[in-house]
């Protein structure tokens, strides 16, 4: 689970295909291509698969886990989001947020902030 919060936190990036802002309403469809090449495939599993990781974890509160979770959720939640939709993998995100607020139960750091959503 750290290793893909660590991955997400090296490479997401806002506006991760440089799209011009006068662009901003480019299609997904035309953007996609730009985040599917091989170099990107550690980011995308990473984007997809850290929150089973951080649910396989079980009970075992882990306070470096802890503050890697809210330093993704205070400072790159919505770049993680950007990116899943570009996947095309937008509705995963809400699986992975109730699978997480499941495992937030122990970590106390983390309680709050899913009570917000």
């Amino acid at each position: 689970a750290l290793r893909c919060l660590g991955l997400m936190a090296k490479e997401l990036r806002k506006n991760i295909c440089d799209v011009p802002d006068c662009l901003e309403t480019t299609p997904t469809e035309e953007l996609r291509p730009k985040v599917s090449g091989p170099e990107y495939n550690s980011l995308t599993y990473a984007c997809q698969y850290w929150d089973k990781h951080v649910h396989s974890s079980g009970a075992t509160v882990n306070n470096d886990l802890c503050q890697e979770l809210e330093r993704f959720f205070n400072t790159q939640f919505l770049q993680w989001l950007e990116y899943m939709s570009l996947i095309e993998r937008l509705w995963d995100a809400q699986e992975n947020l109730g699978m997480l607020e499941a495992w937030s139960k122990v970590c106390s750091m983390l309680s709050s902030m899913f009570l917000l959503y």
